[in-house]
């Protein structure tokens, strides 16, 4: 099958599949992605290779660590944030937010520089292994990937939105932050699982990480995942407490103490969750965010405010 700009074969486990890019440059989405196996691929995995390369769903950062074992990239079209790290042979790239607290960050924010959190928590895995996501706060998905080792570290932090899918089998290990890239890693072998179609139907939602994909599973969050050998092993990541001794001494009988507190701790969360840069958005609906969008700008920052309307009011549930 000849290669174009707008389809290309790639092989995955021996089978052949076309994937239309110009459909899916009309679905453009920060995602990472990737392949790995135990074994040599050849050609075959070249192939694949070469589809994850051109699989440009927005502007593509060709920053692909790769070797005939290990396959991985990025896309990114704006939007949701994406950071990314590369040192003697390890590769680290995350979808989402980090926010502080940041142990020993420095100065600025986390939110002010995607690449520059991306090379602080690569340094934190070079020097704590498995353990370099303690203490770290935000939304995120992380990927650490190291050639050499044959190695690939996903990890989902607590209460994150962004999301891992991956399937393991066969000594082969398939991964992305998007479901729908699995059916192509997967080629042939990707079916629906209709097994809890009727949970689904019934409570809108899969129980145990499960997917609509047989044999694809949903990292659950607070969790890491370590594919090594063929083999995935799983580890609970340390739950960061941003707020411990914060509220030490109150005296909980005295409103006007806990008043204050309060206050002291909305301006505290507030400078931790925004970037350093003055100027920010918020999205207004109703109190809580004009709340957010008022102790802002108090504390000096340049408030634009965005509000959403419906053309038939009968849509609002107010």
């Amino acid at each position: 099958m000849p290669e174009s700009d707008a389809s290309i074969a790639a092989q995955w486990r021996g089978l052949e599949i076309e994937v239309d890019f110009g459909r899916a440059a009309s679905r453009a989405v920060n995602t990472i992605l990737g392949i790995a196996s135990v074994s040599d691929l050849g050609e075959e995995f070249a192939r694949a290779r070469s589809w994850l390369a051109k699989t440009e769903r927005g502007a593509p950062r060709d920053h692909h660590l790769r070797n005939a074992r290990l396959a991985w990239g990025s896309t990114s079209n704006g939007g949701v944030v994406l950071g990314y790290a590369e040192s003697a042979d390890i590769g680290l790239a995350y979808l989402g937010s980090i926010h502080h607290p940041f142990p020993a960050f420095g100065d600025g924010s986390p939110l002010d520089d995607p690449d520059r959190t991306a090379r602080a928590l690569l340094q934190r895995y070079q020097d704590m292994g498995l353990g370099f996501l303690a203490d770290i706060c935000g939304h995120f998905a992380v990927i650490v990937a190291e050639p050499r080792a044959e190695r690939v570290v996903l990890a989902r932090g607590h209460g994150s939105a962004t999301r891992w899918y991956y399937a393991v089998g066969e000594g082969r290990f398939a991964f992305s932050t998007k479901l729908a890239d699995l059916v192509p890693l997967l080629g042939e072998q990707a079916a629906l699982d209709r097994s809890y179609e009727d949970f689904l139907l019934g409570y809108e939602f899969l129980p145990g990480g499960r997917t609509l994909l047989e044999g694809v599973r949903e990292l659950a969050p607070g969790r890491l995942l370590e594919w090594r050998g063929g083999a995935a092993t799983f580890h609970d990541l340390k739950k960061p407490v941003p707020w411990a001794g914060r509220f030490a001494g109150i005296d909980y009988r005295d409103e006007n103490q806990v008043i204050e507190a309060l206050h002291g701790a909305l301006e505290s969360a507030l400078l931790e969750q925004t970037p350093a840069a003055p100027k920010v958005g918020v999205l207004l609906g109703g109190v809580d965010s004009a709340l957010i969008a008022a102790r802002l700008a108090a504390i000096g920052k340049d408030v634009h405010t965005f509000s959403v309307r419906y053309a038939d009011d009968s849509f609002y549930q107010a």
